[in-house]
């Protein structure tokens, strides 16, 4: 019961300080190690499946923990005001006529 009540703390934890996908690495961590300990304390015999879904567990916790950190990548949020006042902005860039300064910007406009 002790060991259950560790264990359920120790998931609180890991779920106040880190996301979900860390707690189902710990969790097969933790299946591991657990198998690893049985070879020598209870002479239980390792079986190749074994072996190669360990590798790959390790493996993939690796890659997982030297990831980079994406989260700074996104832009902030934007207000609805301040995506009205630019919306209004193009519209009425827009809308309003140019002024022909040259000949090349006349050759300039009838391009685009």
């Amino acid at each position: 019961v002790l060991l259950n009540g560790c264990g359920g703390l120790l998931v609180a934890a890991t779920m106040k300080y880190a996301d979900n996908i860390v707690k189902c690495f710990a969790a097969a961590l933790a299946i591991i190690t657990g198998m690893l300990l049985s070879v020598p304390l209870f002479n239980v015999p390792l079986s190749p499946i074994f072996l190669v879904g360990a590798a790959s567990t390790v493996s993939a916790t690796m890659l997982y923990s030297r990831a980079p950190d994406l989260s700074c990548a996104a832009p902030p949020p934007r207000d609805s005001e301040d995506e009205e006042a630019v919306l209004m902005e193009a519209n009425s860039a827009r809308s309003s006529p140019r002024l022909l300064e040259s000949p090349a910007d006349a050759n300039e406009l009838s391009r685009s």
